[in-house]
Order: C-alpha cells, then structure tokens, then sequence
C-alpha cells in the first residue's frame, strides 16, 4: 500500500519541527536555526522561521534571549525556550484536548498552491509523533 501525501506550507513545518526540537531540549533553552531543524536554509524557509519565532512569541508559546540574522548562515535564534503558557498547549495538544497547530496560530490559505510546497508521507507524520 502506497503511503498517502501530504503537503505541508513552510511555516506548518517550521512550527511541527521547532516545537518537537524545544520539546525534546526542555528545560535547556536551545539555539534554533534552520540546521538545527534538518530544514533546507534557503531564503523562504528563512523567512518561515522569522515569522514562527515572532508568531510564538506573541502568542507567549516560547521565548526567546536575541535574533542573530547573517546574510550568509541565516537567522539564528538563541535561548530559546517554551513558556510555561507552551509547556501546557503542548500537553493539552498531546492528551487530545486542545489541538496545536498552526492553524490556531496563522491563517494559512489552503487554496493557495504557491503555499504548498513541502511533501511529506505519512510515514514521516507517524514517525514525528512518537
């Protein structure tokens, strides 16, 4: 049985993919940038992570110490951490009472194909949420 697709915007992925790193690191604060992430560093992914560190900051999810952005190596973000507001979304979220998704968060316009570019099988999807 073939595995089915799925289609991921940059910062859905950004977002699943930093919350599972700051998950796996607490109570260190970590050092974040797309490397850190296993995700390609290119400009629109750069500009992905800008926009999730900002949106979890506004929302009180994580937090974070200083912003570094090189033109060369791309933003990094240090002394990172979830809150205590994030500590207990994500618990929600893994107990099946709240979901965490970006969703929640921004407005992401399925309609629009151009968004959609970061195919993943579900394979990778069960493989994340262990």
């Amino acid at each position: 049985m073939a595995a089915s697709a799925y289609y991921l915007s940059r910062e859905q992925l950004v977002f699943g993919r930093l919350l599972e790193f700051l998950k796996q690191k607490w109570p260190v604060a970590a050092n974040i940038s797309l490397r850190a992430l296993d995700i390609e560093d290119v400009e629109p992914n750069r500009a992905a992570l800008l926009k999730v560190i900002e949106l979890l900051g506004d929302e009180g999810i994580a937090s974070h110490e200083a912003l570094v952005v090189r033109n060369s190596q791309g933003p990094e973000i240090l002394g990172t951490f979830l809150t205590a507001r994030g500590r207990a979304a994500l618990r929600a979220a893994e107990a099946g009472e709240a979901p965490l998704e970006i969703a929640t968060y921004l407005a992401v316009d399925a309609a629009d194909a151009s968004n959609f570019n970061v195919e993943i099988s579900s394979s990778d999807i069960s493989r994340s949420s262990r």
